[in-house]
């Protein structure tokens, strides 16, 4: 279960990051990517080694914090596509806008933003509800996306602390 623990907790952030704002996934992901440069302390009478907790792969950190982040973004498209009560006016212009083209580039903005957070992918997920784009294509490109961007933070991250600790 120790080997499993890094992935699960990742996944869990990346959830709770996406769905509630809370914790920042990407500072999250860079202190979980870096444990082991952290010496251990005493908290209360325990001694925490953080260390203990490494991931042994920065791509499975990335995957795991992609998946539990995709399911907490996955809220926000649910509210676009139903949860979310809109007026009956506003419903009405929805019916009878031709969607076609918002759904056509729907995966390259996903897939920009997923990567990005430029715009922030929450109002994208409601507006992909709301124009009903189909669940899976925005569940695999967004998770595509985020799995892009979180790699890319183990890897800087790793990167950083090796240049800083240089320094020293």
């Amino acid at each position: 279960m120790k080997v499993l623990t890094p992935y699960l907790l990742m996944a869990l952030f990346g959830f709770t990051g996406s769905a509630f704002w809370f914790p920042n996934c990407e500072l999250t992901l860079s202190a979980m990517a870096n444990v082991d440069q952290v010496p251990a302390f005493k908290f209360l009478w325990w001694t925490i080694n953080l260390s203990n907790y490494k991931a042994e792969s920065g791509l499975l950190l990335g995957f795991a914090t992609a998946i539990g982040s995709t399911f907490g973004s996955s809220f926000f498209y649910f509210m676009g596509r139903g949860a979310l009560k809109v007026s009956k006016k506003v419903q009405e212009k929805i019916d009878k806008t031709d969607m076609s083209k918002y759904k056509r580039i729907g995966a390259p903005v996903i897939f920009v933003s997923s990567v990005t957070s430029v715009p922030p992918l929450s109002p994208l997920a409601v507006a992909a509800g709301i124009i009903k784009y189909r669940f899976w294509n925005y569940f695999f490109v967004s998770m595509a996306g985020k799995f892009i961007r979180f790699t890319i933070v183990v890897f800087a991250s790793e990167g950083l602390v090796k240049l800083i600790k240089g320094l020293f």
